[in-house]
């Protein structure tokens, strides 16, 4: 809240199962139910606020992004209770980094999704974090890597999970990570005009895809920052050089591979598309042009 509200940030919060604390924001928060990640450093407020004489605010760095976990967006004592936003369980130093209004959003939204998962399956939130509901699967996938030169003669071959060397893992689209945490990239890194396939063991229906792309979160935050106003020579915020401008999505058919979408001017972390319902035992995506880099990477790769 602003200043003129009848109230502040921090007065109301409330406990979950678990308590992020500082050592979780400065070590990633490597939880294996994370639901959101922050990445501002821990700003802490001075408690006398524009009265006190020195600095206002002492800056405790943070990587960048950390996890938020489910079990600290429900409470530990009130069975249908959810948090999001500036009151979830967090103590002062760890909230000084996950209380911005970006973080706030996405950890609103996974509330959201989980109290839909809870209502639907007649379970409580803490059970939607042991065991989900409804789920089925319409068969396995796995993935090829490579270049678009060599998929004539990788196409006929059985997948295989190595990849060339010009090439990254195929494996991290499906690791459970959305995000590089500390050296580890998670991502499938290629050059332009390189692929990447999900093979099935039987024909599935597609109508489209959802992509997690690299938009390099590790910027600093002025670097991203598009202002409501321009001074005269001032230059906006660039789309990161790593980010993926163009790409297609191809199938397999009896007559070779063809192509289901494309898209010539993403500027999105998170693409999803849409487009005429195929059928095929293959899909591959094609990173075509980007915003500057000639390797792109790929953290997530689903089909819907």
């Amino acid at each position: 809240m602003g200043g003129h509200d009848p109230g502040k940030r921090e007065s109301r919060r409330y406990v979950g199962d678990y308590i992020i604390n500082q050592n979780d924001v400065r070590t990633g928060g490597r939880f294996d139910d994370v639901i959101a990640f922050a990445g501002w450093p821990m700003d802490d407020h001075h408690p006398a606020g524009m009265l006190h004489p020195g600095e206002p605010t002492i800056f405790h760095p943070a990587p960048c992004p950390w996890g938020i976990p489910y079990r600290s967006i429900y409470s530990r004592n009130v069975s249908n209770l959810f948090m999001a936003g500036r009151n979830i369980s967090a103590p002062h130093i760890a909230l000084a980094s996950s209380r911005t209004m970006r973080t706030c959003a996405t950890i609103g939204q996974a509330a959201g999704t989980a109290a839909a998962v809870a209502v639907s399956c007649g379970i409580s939130p803490r059970e939607v974090g042991r065991r989900s509901c409804g789920c089925s699967s319409s068969g396995s996938w796995r993935t090829t890597a490579g270049f678009r030169a060599r998929s004539a003669s990788r196409a006929s071959s059985p997948p295989v999970r190595r990849c060339p060397a010009s090439a990254g893992d195929p494996e991290m689209l499906r690791n459970g990570f959305d995000r590089p945490i500390d050296n580890d990239r998670n991502c499938w890194e290629g050059p332009l005009g390189g692929w990447v396939e999900l093979r099935f063991e039987r024909p599935v229906r597609v109508s489209g895809a959802r992509l997690i792309l690299d938009s390099n979160l590790a910027r600093h935050f002025n670097d991203m920052r598009q202002r409501s106003n321009y001074a005269l020579g001032y230059k906006p915020a660039p789309v990161a050089p790593e980010l993926i401008r163009g790409f297609r999505i191809d199938y397999e058919s009896r007559q070779g591979w063809k192509t289901a979408f494309r898209e010539e001017a993403n500027h999105l972390r998170l693409h999803r598309s849409r487009f005429e319902p195929v059928e095929s035992t293959a899909f591959r995506f094609v990173p075509e042009t980007s915003w500057g880099n000639e390797r792109v990477c790929v953290f997530g790769c689903d089909l819907l």
